[in-house]
């Protein structure tokens, strides 16, 4: 194509107004407004991301993607206007072109679904094929929009009334968590029982000449994120963790052959285990607000009743993190994991969240992506785990490894792995089979979790070998693995699989076997234990197990009778 043509194509064409070469057409006044709609547009995918992620992403993470998008469109805003000289068409056109660029995420995961590709064996469509299909469609509504000669000002106030709907949605959402983060909507109880009487005083402060003196163990609590069950594991994925866990037990740990979660999902699993109790109050409250924040079990996390007991008795709370927000306990008198890594982070997961909704979550990775930092971190949590018992005091150590769990970035002997996923997320379950198969999960899981072990029984030799006084220790997953976990349907969901867990203890007095049963829930592995070290007075609960949905967590449904006690062989 010649310069003079390409000039003919894209030069401003003559309105509707005045279709004879040399006659202005009449002035028109630009309707208010016009600037309006890019800025509802730019700011509408990443507060509705946000909005959908805002129990485990910080405000501050929204912060920098937002900034970056409103000036890379006022930029692209003003060369518009120069070139077309007419700010509604200017508006009409950036926002066209904001909406087809967020909107490439959503067109990528349609094209990867689009059975012609599934039946060529493409799981994971190559970028040339979604770019192939996008990027006609971006020309074409561009070139459609510069070209027209209709008047622009008409479109201006519909695209207001909708860029402030569609803001308006989510930032309503972002708004009630807000309030409710910061306590404003939260009920207050009045009634107390005799265990909460206890517990409130043990959060009192103790004063450190009437605590005990005679040496008593630190507490190793180490939560392995999914791990399942021995039978689990055999069943759904033909793996033998029987040298796994013998090694545990030559190492004087009892481990639950009928060990169950209390709740399918990672932050209810923890805060209940932790605080001792069901979540039925909690899940009472947010449901008769409607709300879906993740804030009190936070809370529970952070002013857990393990913790407030123990402190009581001297102890202070150290916590290893790997990365995952939501269990991340800021009220730990020692906070250790992802800030002391070696790998900084370049962007959070919520920029690469926002990435890959657009075209930018195709360019090749940087040397080191959001998978190296998860690396990374699992890595430094072993490392650290070795070496708190160097510490000079009493503790109770808190570890949450976000493994086996996906992302799967370890081989069998530790090797670095990059998942198939262009952009870093934790997905799993149904959310997971979007983009991968049940076989990749099932083969990647398995060399992870064959990385874990190996790390597991090293960490615990180093910690029984550097502490002056053999530790307990309480090794556990959250809940078991995910291969056939629909996020959304209960009916979809193999809650065999999932509601088996790896539940296994190690007592200094070697009593384990006699404190502890085959089919125990993490609700009262605390209430247990506190009970034989310190005659606590914790009875113990019924074992029961909840299922609930990602979009509605706190509509729990008991499928404690759904379970049978072992998952039969195949």
């Amino acid at each position: 194509m010649t310069t003079d043509k390409v000039r003919w194509y894209f030069r401003r064409p003559r309105t509707a107004e005045s279709d004879t070469p040399g006659v202005d057409a009449p002035a028109r006044k630009t309707p208010g407004g016009w600037w309006l709609p890019p800025i509802c547009f730019a700011v509408f995918p990443l507060l509705s991301l946000y909005a959908a992620n805002s129990g485990m992403v910080p405000y501050s993470d929204l912060a920098r993607p937002l900034l970056v998008t409103l000036v890379t469109a006022a930029l692209v805003g003003l060369l518009l206007y120069a070139a077309l000289r007419d700010r509604c068409k200017a508006s009409v056109v950036l926002t066209a072109v904001l909406f087809l660029w967020f909107s490439f995420g959503h067109i990528a995961d349609l094209v990867d679904k689009a059975s012609v590709f599934s039946l060529i064996g493409w799981n994971n469509v190559p970028a040339a094929a979604i770019l192939a299909f996008w990027c006609p469609l971006f020309v074409l509504v561009v070139l459609l929009l510069w070209r027209s000669r209709r008047s622009f000002a008409a479109a201006i106030p519909p695209l207001n009334v909708v860029g402030v709907v569609l803001v308006a949605l989510p930032a309503a959402t972002v708004a009630r968590r807000a309030v409710e983060d910061h306590g404003l909507l939260r009920p207050v109880s009045t009634h107390q029982t005799s265990e909460d009487l206890l517990l409130r005083s043990a959060r009192e402060p103790t004063d450190p000449r009437t605590a005990p003196t005679s040496q008593v163990p630190d507490i190793y609590y180490l939560i392995l994120d999914a791990y399942g069950r021995e039978d689990v594991l055999q069943r759904y994925y033909g793996f033998d963790n029987r040298p796994f866990l013998d090694a545990l037990r030559s190492r004087g740990f009892f481990v639950a052959a009928r060990a169950r979660p209390n709740y399918g999902q990672t932050i209810c699993s923890i805060s209940s285990s932790l605080d001792m109790s069901y979540l039925t109050d909690v899940a009472r409250a947010q449901r008769s607000r409607g709300s879906t924040s993740y804030s009190p079990l936070t809370d529970k996390i952070n002013r857990n009743a393990v913790m407030a007991l123990l402190r009581g008795r001297g102890y202070r709370f150290v916590a290893i993190t790997s990365g995952f927000p939501l269990t991340r306990p800021t009220t730990a008198d020692l906070l250790l994991g992802a800030e002391q890594t070696e790998v900084p982070r370049t962007i959070s997961p919520f920029e690469a969240l926002t990435l890959n909704l657009t075209p930018l979550s195709l360019l090749p990775q940087k040397e080191t992506s959001l998978y190296d930092v998860h690396r990374a971190e699992i890595r430094h949590a072993f490392r650290l785990l070795s070496e708190v018992p160097e510490l000079p005091y009493r503790k109770f150590v808190f570890a949450h490894l976000l493994a086996p769990h996906p992302p799967f970035v370890f081989g069998p002997k530790g090797e670095s792995v990059q998942p198939s996923n262009r952009v870093y997320n934790l997905a799993d379950g149904s959310d997971f089979m979007r983009r991968g198969t049940r076989e990749e999960y099932r083969r990647r899981y398995i060399d992870q979790l064959r990385y874990v072990n190996d790390q597991v029984l090293r960490t615990i030799d180093s910690v029984v070998a550097r502490s002056k006084v053999r530790p307990i220790i309480v090794v556990q997953g959250d809940h078991g693995p995910r291969l056939f976990v629909d996020w959304e349907s209960l009916p979809r969901t193999d809650i065999r699989e999932t509601y088996g867990n790896l539940n296994a203890f190690s007592l200094p007095d070697g009593e384990a076997s006699r404190v502890f049963y085959d089919d125990i829930t993490p609700v009262n592995s605390f209430r247990l234990l506190l009970d034989h070290y310190f005659d606590a007075g914790l009875r113990r609960l019924p074992d029961r197990s909840y299922y609930s949905t990602l979009s509605h967590p706190y509509d729990f449904v008991d499928v404690t009778d759904r379970l049978p006690p072992t998952v039969p062989a195949r």
